[in-house]
C-alpha cells in the first residue's frame, strides 16, 4: 500500500511538474518566434532601404511634346540631367556629342554640322538635318547649333527621323535643351577658371567664370533666375605676317533673364530673355612645308581670320494643366547675326582667295500645343 502511495505521489508530482512547463515552453516558444519575426522584419526594412538608396530616379522628358517618364518613350534617345553636365564638364555641344553614341559633330570653319546616325549636311550649307530647340524655340540655322551650356535643367537627343512631331529639317534626329525655371528653392552658384599654355611664342593665359541665381520673389506665386558666363583667353596661335598674337582669341559672354510667374496651380507662365556675344580668331590651319611653311603654334595670312556673333531672343510660354487636357502656348522672337572671314588659301601672298560673309536672320514663333 505505501508503495502504491508512493507511486501515486511520484505520478501526482510528474504530472504537475509537466503542466507547469508546459505553459513556460509555450512563451519560450512564442518568444522565439516574435524575435524571429522582428530580425526577419528588420532585414525587410534594411533591404527596401537599401533598394531605395541605390533606386535609379525618374527621369521627365517632353520628346514626344508631352511630359513623360524616358522609361515610357518608344523611342531611341539619350538624356542629360544638369549633374552629368557639371559631372563630365560638358560646355557646349561639341562636348556633348562625345557622351552619345551614333552622334558626331564637324567644324570645318565656322560651321556646326552635327551628324546623328550617319546622316550629315555639307560644308557652307545653312540648313542642317537636325532639329535644333531650345525651350521649345527653333535654331535652324547650323551656324546657331553649337551654344554654350549652362544653368542646364537637361537636353534630349532623339536619333532617327522625327518629322511627324518636329516637322522640316529633322530627318536625322533631334536636340531639345531644356534651361532651369526658378521655384521656390534658393539657388547659387558661382565658378571661376584659370589656365595656362605654354606656345613657341609664349604663355597664353584663359580665363572663365560665370554664375547664377533663382528664388521666389513672392513665395509660391513669382521667381526670378539670372545666370551667365564669360571666357577670355588671346588664344595659342601668331600671325607672323602681321605680329597678331591674337590669331585664335576666344571672346564669350552669354546671359539670361528667366521670370516665372504661377498665379495657380494650374497655370505656369514663363518669360525668358537671353543673349549672346563672341569675337573669336579662326587663324588654326598652317603649311608643315613649301614656301607657306610655318612652325608650331604659327600661321601667316595675308587675310581675314575671324568670327563674331551676336544673338538675342526673347520666349514667352503659357502652360495650362486641365482635369481632361493640357494647354502649352509658346511664343518666341530671335534675332542672330553671323560674321566670319578667312583666308582660304592660307598664305602670305596676294590671292584672290579670300572670303568674308555676314549671315542675319531674324525668326518669330509660334506654337499651341493641346494635348491630354
Amino acid at each position: 500500500m505505501r508503495n502504491l502511495m508512493k507511486s501515486f505521489v511520484i505520478g501526482v508530482a510528474a504530472f504537475l511538474v509537466f503542466v507547469a512547463l508546459v505553459p513556460f515552453s509555450a512563451t519560450t516558444a512564442v518568444a522565439q518566434e516574435k524575435a524571429e519575426s522582428t530580425v526577419a522584419e528588420k532585414e525587410v526594412s534594411q533591404e527596401k532601404k537599401l533598394q531605395k538608396e541605390y533606386e535609379i530616379g525618374t527621369m521627365t522628358v517632353t520628346a514626344q511634346k508631352r511630359v513623360e517618364n524616358v522609361q515610357d518613350v518608344p523611342a531611341s534617345m539619350s538624356v542629360f540631367s544638369d549633374i552629368q553636365f557639371e559631372d563630365a564638364d560638358i560646355r557646349d555641344i561639341v562636348d556633348l556629342v562625345h557622351f552619345s553614341p551614333n552622334m558626331h559633330m564637324k567644324i570645318p570653319g565656322t560651321d556646326n554640322m552635327i551628324v546623328i546616325r550617319g546622316i550629315s549636311t555639307f560644308d557652307m550649307s545653312k540648313y542642317s538635318p537636325v532639329g535644333f530647340y531650345v525651350d521649345d524655340i527653333c535654331f535652324p540655322v547650323n551656324y546657331m547649333q553649337n551654344p554654350e551650356l549652362f544653368d542646364i535643367e537637361r537636353i534630349e537627343v532623339l536619333k532617327g527621323p522625327q518629322r511627324t512631331l518636329y516637322g522640316r529639317n529633322s530627318e536625322s534626329g533631334v536636340i531639345n535643351i531644356i534651361t532651369k525655371q526658378p521655384d521656390n528653392e534658393l539657388r547659387e552658384k558661382i565658378f571661376g577658371e584659370y589656365g595656362n599654355y605654354d606656345t613657341s611664342h609664349g604663355n597664353i593665359d584663359s580665363y572663365r567664370a560665370g554664375g547664377s541665381i533663382s528664388g521666389p520673389i513672392v513665395r509660391d506665386k513669382l521667381y526670378l533666375g539670372l545666370s551667365g558666363q564669360w571666357e577670355d583667353s588671346d588664344g595659342f596661335m601668331k600671325n607672323e605676317y602681321n605680329d597678331d598674337d591674337e590669331a585664335a582669341e576666344i571672346d564669350h559672354i552669354n546671359g539670361r533673364f528667366t521670370l516665372r510667374w504661377t498665379p495657380t496651380d494650374r497655370w505656369d507662365i514663363s518669360f525668358i530673355a537671353d543673349g549672346v556675344d563672341t569675337d573669336d580668331g579662326i587663324g588654326y590651319y598652317r603649311f608643315e612645308s613649301g614656301m607657306a611653311e610655318t612652325g608650331r603654334h604659327r600661321i601667316a595670312y595675308d587675310g581675314p581670320y575671324q568670327w563674331e556673333q551676336e544673338g538675342n531672343g526673347q520666349t514667352l510660354r503659357v502652360k495650362y494643366e486641365g482635369d481632361a487636357f493640357n494647354v502649352l502656348s509658346v511664343t518666341g522672337r530671335r534675332d542672330f547675326e553671323d560674321k566670319h572671314g578667312g583666308d582660304l588659301d592660307c598664305t602670305p601672298f596676294a590671292l584672290p582667295w579670300s572670303a568674308n560673309l555676314i549671315l542675319k536672320n531674324e525668326i518669330e514663333t509660334g506654337a499651341l500645343r493641346v494635348c491630354p
